[in-house]
């Protein structure tokens, strides 16, 4: 059996319309696959479990997660068989402990505030450096009588 390597991992982030473009447009500058998918929770988390191996999702309300795939877990097996030394099994360590901290089923604004301040913190990253990463094309909310 071929085991997944992460160049063969598919990681990909899945939006909605409502999504602000700028982040779309961001997004879609770095090695990461987009997907537009219809409003609500069932259809991105769908789309996220369906096309990739690392799935995150969020709408524009707030709701979103992140999914880990069968090929993920089977990727993570393999490195544990075969990375030993100290750099790669503390990366390996991190990695094996995301899905354990994000609710994949629901989803938890709590936990991936976690995950995002722990990323941060090993990226050497502020919250302004992170918020200055694009500016939010302007929107307008209007009620229709």
């Amino acid at each position: 059996q071929k085991q997944a390597t992460s160049s063969e991992l598919k990681l990909g982030v899945v939006q909605t319309a409502y999504a602000n473009g700028a982040s779309t447009r961001y997004l879609q500058q770095l090695p990461i696959a987009v997907e537009i998918a219809k409003t609500g929770v069932k259809h991105v988390h769908k789309a996220a479990h369906d096309s990739f191996d690392i799935g995150v999702y969020f709408e524009a309300n707030g709701h979103g997660t992140v999914l880990f795939g069968e090929k993920f877990y089977e990727f993570i097996d393999y490195c544990e068989e075969h990375l030993k030394d100290d750099a790669s099994s503390k990366a390996l360590t991190r990695l094996a402990l995301l899905p354990k901290l994000i609710n994949q089923a629901v989803g938890d604004a709590l936990s991936d505030l976690l995950l995002v301040d722990a990323i941060l913190t090993l990226q050497n990253h502020t919250l302004a450096s992170w918020s200055s990463l694009y500016t939010d094309l302007p929107s307008k909310q209007s009620k229709v009588k």
